[in-house]
């Protein structure tokens, strides 16, 4: 629908600036990749988003009350006691949009299919294609085995330092 050769909405918006202005989005080497991550973060935006204000409306009013008081403008109010605040969150929500990356078959599989070529293949869509394009099901296993353990070490720094030793 957005990027449709003939009647993407991106290129009716394009062709009204210049008519020359047509641009193949998910065929190209060029511009698949980039096209994908568009989609990607626009997919992913609303629960960053949700997180983020969850996060910001959990910081204590005090704390930016004080640094306002110490002459603190709205910039450093956000350097120094909002982004530190948020530190724990961002890290999650970039661990586990790493994992999401990683597993994100559907949208690739929808938009692209892994191309043109290869361009934009990851691992869930390399072993879809070895598994039932080439029915290598012994590769396409160990490929999986692979991506277990990407994910897994994800996991490892998703999980807080001082929660692994305890019991």
């Amino acid at each position: 629908l957005v990027y449709g050769m003939e009647n993407g909405l991106l290129n009716e918006y394009l062709n009204v600036i210049n008519p020359a202005w047509t641009f193949n989005w998910l065929g190209s080497t060029d511009l698949a990749m980039g096209s994908v991550l568009v989609a990607y973060a626009w997919a992913g935006f609303p629960f960053i988003m949700l997180m983020l204000v969850a996060g910001m409306q959990s910081i204590p009013m005090d704390y930016k009350e004080a640094a306002r008081i110490d002459g603190a403008n709205a910039f450093q109010v956000l350097k120094h006691v909002t982004l530190p605040s948020l530190k724990g969150i961002i890290v999650i929500l970039l661990v586990l949009e790493i994992i999401n990356g990683l597993n994100s078959f559907d949208m690739l599989f929808t938009l692209t299919g892994g191309g043109p070529g290869i361009t934009t293949e990851i691992l869930g869509l390399y072993i879809y294609r070895i598994s039932f394009s080439n029915f290598d099901f012994s590769g396409a296993a160990a490929v999986s085995v692979i991506l277990i353990l990407a994910v897994l070490i994800c996991f490892l720094f998703y999980v807080p330092s001082g929660a692994r030793g305890r019991r």
